[in-house]
């Protein structure tokens, strides 16, 4: 399954939670495994394979605490949500995930706070580790 590594499963200690995270990925393979390993984990999982419809399902929602996005996605991408998100939302956490390196990210210099780089491919383990670090 390309963007996720099955080096380590997952497990309630790592990362308990109650909270609700938008999923935004284009790949669909990655998209059902990440959902799964953090419902898993017990968040609450709202799902979008493209960053409009992932936009569209945040404005229509209430109570979503993280947004999880893939950088690189077609027609609108994972930096373009996040900033439009951020204009309504400026303190909502968001992790970004790529299968490019870190520089694609700019995270400290994108005027976006509390954002954060997870790169793929990654352990189910730093998924939920990093998701339960950022929020």
């Amino acid at each position: 399954m390309e963007g996720v590594a099955h080096r380590s499963g997952c497990t309630a200690a790592t990362a308990p939670g109650r909270e609700t995270i938008l999923l935004v990925e284009d790949a669909d393979a990655v998209r059902a495994l990440a959902r799964l390993v953090l419902e898993t984990a017990g968040y609450t999982v709202i799902e979008a394979a493209n960053g409009e419809l992932g936009l569209e399902l945040f404005q229509s929602r209430t109570g979503i605490d993280l947004i999880l996005t893939d950088l690189v996605m077609p027609r609108m991408n994972g930096w373009d949500l996040a900033t439009r998100v951020h204009a309504s939302h400026p303190h909502l956490p968001v992790l970004f995930m790529s299968g490019y390196t870190e520089d694609a990210f700019v995270g400290g210099e994108s005027g976006i706070p509390n954002s954060a780089f997870l790169p793929k491919p990654f352990t189910l383990n730093e998924l939920t580790q990093r998701v339960k670090d950022h929020l």
